[in-house]
């Protein structure tokens, strides 16, 4: 709820109402560009879900080796794009090692929703 109020002189507040203002629903699920892009040692994956999902993003190398899985679970829908909601990655693999330098791909799954982007991690 919203309280809209015009000022003419700093002494002077006219109340306009009030109105209840909701947010769109997402429409579908979208993954966005990893920050920072280029990154060392770490990345944020922003996401958006349109629909409650389970959700797993597989990080890939340039020959499509899987290099690490980041299961997120169970998530309701809503955007998942600031550093406290966004995936993370550490940029190592599922042994705690870290990766080379290169290009990388990470697929975001959520239901039947797959997408897929590029990053790159420079050492």
């Amino acid at each position: 709820m919203w309280d809209y109020r015009s000022v003419d002189e700093p002494s002077s507040v006219e109340s306009r109402g009030k109105k209840l203002v909701t947010l769109g629903q997402i429409k579908r699920t979208q993954l966005f560009q990893n920050y920072p892009n280029p990154f060392n040692p770490e990345t944020w994956i922003p996401y958006r879900l349109a629909d409650a999902s389970d959700v797993q993003i597989t990080i890939y190398d340039a020959r499509g080796t899987v290099v690490r899985q980041l299961d997120l679970g169970h998530q309701r829908a809503g955007a998942y794009q600031t550093r406290g909601r966004a995936a993370h990655w550490d940029g190592t693999n599922e042994t705690g090692e870290k990766v080379s330098s290169g290009v990388y791909f990470y697929q975001l799954q959520a239901d039947n929703v797959s997408l897929l982007r590029k990053m790159v991690i420079l050492q």
